[in-house]
């Protein structure tokens, strides 16, 4: 009975190394490989996965001169991007 439980413990352990988890909440927007891929550690990537953490975002915005007048320091906001111009962020 033991040794039963000891392969089950050892399966539970194999099975542990195929999940990453990850320090942050975030959202994946980089995933470097594929389903069925062997990865070994520290060989064929950097970075398996790359997070955005959503708690925080910093933007560079390019403001046009005649409308600097009308922004603050810390001022909320609400922006479109390209990719989705019927999005307000």
């Amino acid at each position: 009975m033991e040794r039963r439980e000891a392969e089950v413990e050892a399966l539970r352990v194999r099975i542990s190394y195929t999940r990453n988890y990850s320090p942050i909440d975030g959202v994946a927007i980089q995933v470097s490989a594929k389903d069925g891929e062997a990865v070994v550690t520290g060989l064929q990537f950097s970075n398996l996965l790359t997070f955005l953490a959503l708690s925080r975002l910093e933007m560079l915005i390019y403001i046009d001169e005649t409308d600097v007048g009308r922004v603050n320091p810390c001022q909320n906001l609400e922006f479109t991007v390209d990719s989705s111009p019927d999005s307000t962020f």
